[in-house]
C-alpha cells in the first residue's frame, strides 16, 4: 500500500476492462526510502503536550458575558485583559471596591476560583461536592486567620443598661453567622464540647451527662466532675446569657431586643455603648431584609479551619483547649480548607441581579459587625 495503488487495484478488482490509477506519481517513487520516512523539524515552541477541558472556557466566556450585561460589573474597570477571567477578576474587584469590604476586626478575603480549582479541594470527601458544581466560576471568602475577643468587661457593663444586651449580641452575631460565615461564639464552643462529652445535647443536665462520661472516663472521677454540665456551661455560655428569664413588664418574649428597643436605648445611652446599640439596631434591620437567604454561604461548604471573628463571654483555658483541639484536628485532616463556602457565580441571567444585592447584603453586614466588634473592644 506504501509503494502505489496500482498493486492494491489489481488484487481487489480483477476484472476485464481498465483499472483505476492515480494520475499522480506514488510517493516512494519520488525519492528515497530514507527521505520518504524522515520527519519535519519543529520548532520548540511548538506545545509536545496538551490538557484538553471539555467546554471550560466557552462555558467561562458565556458566563463572564451574562455577568456584564446583567450584573453592575462594568467594562470600563477593565483594562488590557489576558482572557474573559482576567476581565471578571478586574470588574470585580472593582465593583468590591465600590461596595467596600475594607475590615480591621473581621478576617477575610474575597477570591475567584475556577471549577477545577474547587474540585481538587471537594473531590476527597465522601458528600459528593464535586458533582454539584455546576458553575464555572467561584467567590469565596478566604479565612488564613482570626482574631479572638472577649466580652468580659463588656458584660457588665451591658447589664446595667439592660439584661438582655448580651444576649442579644450573641444571638444577633449567631444570625449573621448562618447568612454570611462563620463566626465562633459561645454557642459555637458549647456544642463543640457537647458533641464529645454529652451526645451533642447542649441542654444536658449532669445526671443526663454522667453515663456518657463514665463510659468514657470509667472511674476517673476528676476527669468526669470538670466535664459535667453544671462547671462546663457557666465556663462557655451561661444559662442566664443562653437562655435568660423574661425581663418584668416587658411584653417580647424574645430573648433578643427589638430594633426600638435598641433605639431607645442607644439614645440614652453615650459613647461605645451607644454605638453598640446603633451597630445591633442595624443588624437587626438588615437581616430583616435579608430574611431566609443566604448572602454569602450559598454554595458548597468549604469546611474552614478559620472563622471571620471569634467572639467569647470570657476567654478562659477552656475555651483554648476547644480551639487548640479544633486546629489541631483541622490541620491533621484532609478536608478542611482556608475558604468558608464556594459559591457559584450564576449562570441564569434571571438570577444575576439578585445574586449580586445578596453579594452586597451579607458584605454591608460583615462591615457592621466589623464595627460592631470595634465598639465591643473598647470596653
Amino acid at each position: 500500500m506504501l509503494y502505489g495503488s496500482s498493486g492494491l487495484d489489481s488484487v481487489l478488482a480483477d476484472v476485464a476492462g481498465p483499472h483505476w490509477e492515480s494520475a499522480r506519481h506514488s510517493a516512494p517513487g519520488s525519492g528515497s526510502a530514507d527521505g520518504f520516512l524522515t520527519l519535519p523539524t519543529l520548532s520548540e515552541r511548538v506545545p509536545v503536550a496538551g490538557l484538553y477541558r471539555w467546554r471550560t472556557e466557552r462555558d467561562l466566556a458565556e458566563t463572564v458575558k451574562m455577568h456584564f450585561i446583567n450584573g453592575p460589573l462594568r467594562p470600563a474597570d477593565v483594562e488590557s485583559p489576558s482572557g474573559a477571567l482576567d476581565a471578571f477578576k478586574q470588574a470585580f474587584k472593582a465593583w468590591l471596591g465600590r461596595i467596600g469590604t475594607e475590615t480591621q476586626n473581621v478576617s477575610y478575603t474575597p477570591v475567584l476560583l475556577e471549577r477545577e480549582a474547587v474540585v481538587e479541594m471537594v473531590e476527597c470527601r465522601c458528600y459528593d461536592d464535586e458533582s454539584s458544581l455546576a458553575s464555572p466560576l467561584y467567590l469565596a471568602l478566604e479565612m488564613a486567620d482570626e482574631g479572638l475577643y472577649t466580652l468580659a468587661r463588656f458584660a457588665p457593663a451591658a447589664q446595667q443598661v439592660h439584661p438582655l444586651l448580651l444576649s442579644s449580641v450573641i444571638s444577633i452575631l449567631d444570625q449573621v453567622s448562618c447568612r454570611t460565615g462563620l463566626i465562633r461564639t459561645p454557642g459555637w464552643f458549647l456544642y463543640q464540647f457537647s458533641r464529645y462529652h454529652w451526645e451533642h445535647n447542649e441542654s444536658a443536665t449532669d445526671e443526663e451527662a454522667l453515663e456518657w462520661l463514665r463510659e468514657m472516663y470509667e472511674d476517673d472521677q476528676e476527669s468526669i466532675q470538670r466535664r459535667l454540665p453544671s462547671v462546663v456551661r457557666p465556663q462557655i455560655y451561661p444559662d442566664e446569657v443562653r437562655r435568660p428569664p423574661k425581663v418584668k413588664g416587658r411584653r417580647s418574649k424574645s430573648i433578643q431586643l427589638l430594633e426600638r428597643e435598641l433605639a431607645e436605648l442607644q439614645a440614652l445611652a453615650g459613647g461605645e455603648m451607644a454605638k453598640v446599640c446603633e451597630e445591633l439596631s442595624t443588624l437587626s434591620r438588615l437581616l430583616r431584609t435579608a430574611g431566609k437567604r443566604f448572602l454569602l454561604g450559598d454554595g458548597i461548604d468549604g469546611q474552614p479551619i478559620y472563622s471571620l471573628a471569634t467572639v467569647v463571654i470570657d476567654e478562659n483555658s477552656l475555651i483554648s483547649e476547644l480551639l487548640d483541639d479544633h486546629f489541631n484536628y483541622a490541620h491533621q485532616g484532609g478536608e478542611e480548607t482556608y475558604f468558608n463556602c464556594f459559591i457559584p457565580f450564576s449562570t441564569s441571567s434571571a438570577a444575576i441581579a439578585q445574586q449580586y444585592r445578596d453579594l452586597a447584603l451579607g458584605f454591608r453586614m460583615l462591615n457592621h459587625v466589623d464595627r460592631l466588634l470595634g465598639a465591643l473592644n473598647t470596653f
